[in-house]
């Protein structure tokens, strides 16, 4: 079995007499898990505590690479499931999901002048600029020439940004626009 300790999380250690101990919650669940098995089993640890990444020849490192040529028939700890690994070793059902956070460089030159469109496409904004349009014909006629048109779109625009209306009329009609 090959592990890959994780400081605080699963940690391995064998004793004088050649037992070995689990510590921690991560370790406490694989000791109990080895014990339902009731497996013979030596615990080994990857070079370097790799979690495995693939070569330029097919082979892999680490964890995975040691699954890959049977050097161990089981691993357990901490791993993300992707496709080229799951084409190499088989994965068991997950127990524990855990946020994750992505980081990358971004390039210094790369900024694109309309990212902020990028998270809805154009049918949406298409759509929202139709709303937006038709609501400030809708409030500019209820409001019987006290805002034109472009005015009232002025006023609503800010509503799709979360600010509040600054049209300050109490009547019905506007309250239920």
């Amino acid at each position: 079995m090959v592990v890959v300790p994780v400081r605080y999380v699963l940690e391995v250690n064998r004793s004088e007499d050649g037992e070995i101990k689990f510590h921690y919650l991560e370790g406490l669940f694989l000791q109990e898990v080895l014990k339902a098995l009731g497996l013979q089993y030596d615990i080994m640890f990857p070079e370097n505590n790799a979690y495995g990444d693939e070569l330029p020849n097919g082979t892999w490192t680490g964890m995975i690479g040691m699954l890959q040529t049977e050097a161990a028939d089981l691993a357990f700890t901490y791993i993300s499931i992707t496709e080229e690994r799951s084409k190499v070793v088989g994965f068991s059902k997950t127990y524990s999901y855990s946020e994750l956070t992505f980081v990358s460089h971004i390039p210094e030159d790369f900024r694109p002048l309309f990212a902020f469109l990028y998270p809805f496409g154009l049918v949406m904004w298409v759509c929202l600029l139709v709303t937006l349009i038709s609501m400030s014909f809708l409030f500019s006629k209820f409001q019987r020439g006290k805002f034109s048109t472009a005015v009232a779109f002025f006023k609503l625009f800010p509503s799709i940004l979360l600010q509040p209306l600054s049209i300050s009329n109490n009547s019905l009609k506007s309250n239920i626009l």
